[in-house]
């Protein structure tokens, strides 16, 4: 409910593909982090993870990335319960995850490929939640088809094969660019 204007003035304005890609709730998304009580560097980092991650268990994976992010546990806690007041986090089956899906990828494509330097790298996520691998390599196949140069690199980066690709994100990546297409060919035509 938080987004209807938001998104409403966008569409009203001609930003239709940028609202489906996300990256236009960005902008709307700032007036915000000053009502989250921090700097807008610390809820975009900590949200981003979040992202990143796709779901984030309230108990002790919120913990560890608040410890990545370098914040305190009430610091973490009121940003986000203003985040959620905003309507940019939701609590889903016992999962904190980021609403809505275009602006978690907007914020993933933000913080770790659009940013010089990123504040860190996407490959320490893969290193300290191997668990959400899948999550992360969504979030930066979507970065890719949002015109990332940095997530497309990355992606190859992190799949050694693409035979280890979730089942559900092959057609995408097949689809991402004639790079990708090559390789599924040639990776998955001698596959019986």
């Amino acid at each position: 409910p938080g987004w209807a204007i938001p998104v409403a003035c966008l569409q009203k304005h001609g930003g239709r593909k940028h609202i489906t890609s996300g990256r236009s709730l960005i902008s709307p998304f700032q007036p915000y982090l000053p009502r989250l009580g921090a700097s807008s560097v610390t809820a975009l980092g900590l949200l981003s993870v979040i992202g990143a991650l796709g779901s984030v268990n309230p108990g002790k994976e919120l913990r560890e990335v608040e410890a990545h992010v370098g914040v305190d546990r009430l610091e973490g806690q009121q940003l986000l319960h203003e985040a959620a007041a905003a309507g940019v986090i939701e609590l889903r089956n016992d999962a904190l995850r980021i609403a809505p899906n275009a602006l978690r990828f907007a914020l993933v494509a933000h913080w770790f490929f659009e940013q010089r330097p990123a504040p860190w790298p996407i490959d320490e996520l893969l290193t300290q939640w191997p668990d959400h691998r899948d999550a992360i390599l969504h979030a930066v196949l979507e970065a890719a088809w949002d015109g990332s140069q940095s997530a497309r690199d990355h992606l190859e980066n992190f799949l050694p094969s693409i035979a280890e690709m979730p089942y559900g994100m092959m057609d995408r990546y097949v689809c991402l660019d004639e790079r990708a297409a090559k390789r599924a060919v040639a990776e998955l035509a001698p596959v019986p």
